[in-house]
């Protein structure tokens, strides 16, 4: 590969020397960023679920019903954010700028475009989606309006991704914070605003919270275009009468991102149907199924902060054949989350209630969403060890095996849940067992082929 100038040089570029110096410093100065970033993103859902929850249960379940299709037609994104960031941070480390900048302008045009098809096709698909969960029909008629709203935004919650996952690839991970705070801050100025009708703003109720989302999210993707157009970071995103999509390129970023789109479809797909499980015992459980997940998402996502650093770090130091450092730097991340996901597992199991309280005031949700995090709260240790370990395997573009692990631990739930929900007669608890179970297999397989080793092999 051709190296343009030492990175480094870059005038005004924020970044640690990631492939040299000190790996905890390299870690937490990528890390932290990117754990805001994400623990905003947290913060955003959950104040959704603060000022949707004063609506009662079946808005609060129309919310999380809606979110998980949503977030099936968003995980799509990652076959090409995936491919994005391993590979220019592949080139960034072996001091290809040019083809970083290349790989980063035809991942957006595509990106873009598959964002417009699929928020469309969700538009029409709406309604009969929320039916093939199988929610209650208030649920499904508060739903349908939320749904709508935010996916005439996916084109706008692609864009800001991509960007941030170009952007993280360069070593950048500031930047994405500041854009998911400046998101976040007018979210919260906006939800109970249109939420509650303050003001002369309109009482839209569930409807405001997607439409607060999407204004939000919007300002945000306007900024950050801005950014990488002046090319912020040393990535810089042209445009010429003579851009053409090139069908190599893009083939080079979707056979690293496919993968890891397919384990999270498949996942997104799975949780539809356990959500239909959950559903069997009532709107409560729906409602109980969505604070526990928002509360399991603070570990989640902070885990998915520092993959981010493990990612990137991976990426750049293969790129500068230095496989033994992005090994040691994986370990060291993983380390720290065994830590950090500990700490938050005893919290789960002291004060449960009083968590699920915050967000919603009904005693049966409370009692429902406070076993869901004690039967949770130890597995989340692994899940967060093996988010790591799925960081690096993207840094890698060795996205294969962390898709084989994810679909089957995640089509096991459906027949597993099943069987201790409603054949063995464990309602609502044999579906958080089912859960427990998977997130801690899932973190021991990644574990596990992390060690073999083949990822330091792996081609872009």
């Amino acid at each position: 590969m051709k190296r343009d100038a030492p990175i480094d040089s870059l005038e005004g570029v924020p970044r640690p020397d990631l492939i040299g110096g000190s790996i905890p410093r390299a870690i937490f100065r990528l890390a932290w960023p990117a754990v805001a970033s994400t623990l905003m993103h947290a913060s955003l859902n959950t104040t959704d679920a603060f000022w949707v929850g004063k609506l009662g249960p079946a808005a609060m379940a129309a919310v999380f019903a809606s979110g998980f299709i949503i977030w099936l037609i968003f995980s799509l994104s990652d076959m090409i954010s995936v491919g994005l960031t391993a590979l220019v941070a592949r080139f960034f480390g072996a001091g290809n700028r040019s083809e970083a900048n290349e790989i980063a302008r035809q991942g957006m045009a595509f990106g873009l475009l598959t964002a417009c098809v699929l928020g469309g096709g969700g538009l029409i698909a709406a309604q009969p989606l929320l039916r093939l969960v199988g929610v209650e029909l208030d649920v499904q008629t508060i739903g349908a309006g939320y749904m709508r709203i935010a996916l005439a935004g996916i084109p706008i919650f692609f864009g800001l991704f991509l960007i941030n996952s170009i952007l993280s690839g360069a070593g950048d991970t500031q930047t994405p914070m500041r854009l998911t705070l400046t998101s976040i801050v007018l979210n919260m100025i906006l939800d109970p605003l249109l939420i509650l009708g303050i003001g002369p703003f309109p009482r839209l109720e569930v409807n405001g919270a997607a439409l607060a989302t999407v204004i939000a999210e919007a300002v945000a993707f306007a900024i950050g275009l801005a950014l990488v157009i002046r090319g912020r970071s040393g990535i810089r995103l042209t445009y010429d009468s003579r851009f053409r999509l090139s069908p190599t390129t893009i083939w080079r970023v979707l056979r690293i991102g496919i993968p890891s789109s397919i384990s999270w479809v498949t996942f997104s797909l799975v949780y539809v149907v356990i959500t239909r499980i959950a559903a069997i015992f009532g709107t409560p459980a729906i409602a109980a199924l969505g604070v526990g997940t928002r509360l399991e998402s603070f570990s989640y996502m902070t885990a998915g902060g520092f993959s981010v650093a493990a990612a990137t770090l991976v990426g750049q130091n293969l790129g500068a054949s230095q496989p033994g450092r992005a090994e040691r730097a994986t370990w060291t991340t993983a380390s720290i989350i065994f830590g950090f996901t500990g700490v938050l597992a005893l919290v789960f199991l002291l004060i449960p209630h009083r968590l699920v309280a915050v967000f919603n005031s009904d005693p049966t949700v409370i009692q429902i969403g406070a076993s869901y995090l004690r039967i949770i709260a130890i597995a989340q240790i692994l899940q967060g060890t093996g988010q790591i370990m799925s960081g690096a395997f993207r840094g890698a573009g060795d996205t294969v095996p962390p898709m084989v692990f994810t679909t089957i631990t995640a089509v096991l739930r459906i027949p597993t849940a099943y069987l201790l929900a409603v054949v063995l007669g464990l309602g609502v608890q044999g579906v958080w067992l089912t859960i427990s179970f998977a997130m801690t297999a899932l973190g021991l397989l990644l574990i596990i082929w992390f060690k073999r080793g083949k990822w330091k092999e792996h081609k872009v």
